[in-house]
């Protein structure tokens, strides 16, 4: 489960479905299912419009443009589980 801004949570599940609420409606605001594992790590970030960033157990890194609703980029599967997700500053 990750936080988006004041106003929505995202969250994924063991069969790499990732969910976005809108808590001020309290209901399904979009979903994906691009990844075939689970999902282990999820990012969000406001930088350059609305970015989610997902890890996942297939090996699959993906990041989603929520403004627009759809996958923005995937990378090729890792020989890896990615498990974890940071988001470094370079100057």
């Amino acid at each position: 489960i990750t936080a988006l801004a004041e106003v929505g949570v995202g969250s994924g599940d063991d069969s790499g479905a990732i969910k976005l609420w809108d808590l001020r409606q309290k209901n399904l605001a979009l979903e994906f299912r691009e990844n075939t594992d689970f999902i282990a790590d999820m990012l969000y970030t406001e930088h350059k419009g609305n970015m989610l960033a997902v890890g996942s157990g297939d090996g699959c890194l993906s990041v989603f443009d929520l403004r627009a609703g759809r996958l923005l980029a995937r990378s090729d599967p890792q020989d890896d589980e990615l498990l974890s997700l940071a988001l470094v500053k370079v100057s």
